[in-house]
């Protein structure tokens, strides 16, 4: 699997399926495409899977700044849940 295959698994995970595409959140999330998204983001910003797709290329690869307090909380949300869901997969690709 690429980075982007990751992503997407990552981003269809049910621990993060609670996650809200917001309308206040669409400018920022567009701009962060076009400026800090260097891997294709699977969905449009405005679906949750690309929302999520977005935020986890800020945590982990861009680094940029988020400014929308709802896009802020979301990526802790995501950060926090991302070693975990990444250990569950791991281990199931092992057994």
């Amino acid at each position: 699997m690429n980075e982007t295959e990751v992503i997407d698994m990552v981003a269809h995970s049910s621990e993060i399926e609670n996650i809200v595409v917001r309308d206040e959140e669409q400018n920022e999330l567009e701009t962060l495409v076009r400026s800090s998204c260097p891997l294709e983001v699977k969905g449009a910003p405005s679906k949750k899977r690309g929302k999520i797709s977005i935020l986890i290329q800020q945590l982990c690869r861009s680094r940029g700044s988020i400014d929308t307090f709802s896009l802020v909380s979301d990526a802790a949300y995501i950060c926090a849940s991302l070693a975990r869901i990444m250990l569950s997969h791991f281990i199931k690709f092992i057994d």
